[in-house]
């Protein structure tokens, strides 16, 4: 795979997938995987923990399932995302997250950005108690896709930090985005 593609860690295309059959069921889910094309089964099937999964794959997969299940691929990809954030953020992490500060949080956003995707750097440019404005840079072609996944991320991870109506408007730029986000306390 090059270097360059963006993609995700493989740990969490594998929460991805393990999310996505639990909203839509094995059958559902298992329908959509057989309709892929080969390239993109292999891929599936030959993904690991420990490496990289490209965006196009993660994005086939979702439309597929979207497909199968009768869903929007956006209402899918937004509950995948909201669901994986929740599990991820579970337990002793919830709560001690909840307890730091907005702009702390958006602070190490990243240090979390390049252990979960690549290539690129994001950070935050500015943020106040109730907004941030967070660049994504080094990252290429920014597909809807992906910038939908990149709200979808931001949104769900304040959220489940206890922030309340959190909304994220993005920007594509030349090489990745802008996030303005705004939410209440």
């Amino acid at each position: 795979m090059d270097s360059t593609e963006p993609s995700v860690a493989g740990t969490i295309f594998h929460a991805h997938m393990r999310v996505l059959r639990q909203i839509v069921g094995d059958a559902s889910f298992n329908a959509a995987i057989a309709k892929l094309d080969a390239s993109a089964q292999l891929a599936v099937d030959a993904s690991g923990a420990i490496g990289w999964v490209p965006f196009t794959v993660i994005e086939s997969v979702v439309s597929a399932v979207a497909e199968a299940s009768g869903r929007t691929v956006e209402a899918l990809q937004k509950e995948m995302v909201f669901t994986t954030t929740r599990d991820v953020l579970s337990g002793i992490w919830r709560v001690f997250a909840r307890a730091l500060s907005s702009e702390l949080v958006l602070s190490r956003i990243g240090t979390l950005w390049s252990r979960t995707y690549r290539p690129g750097r994001i950070h935050t440019e500015s943020t106040t108690p109730t907004s941030a404005v967070v660049r994504v840079s080094d990252f290429g072609h920014t597909s809807e896709y992906l910038l939908r996944g990149m709200a979808f991320t931001v949104e769900a991870l304040l959220t489940e930090l206890g922030r309340r109506a959190v909304r994220v408007k993005t920007e594509r730029t030349s090489d990745g985005a802008v996030l303005t986000v705004h939410w209440r306390t």
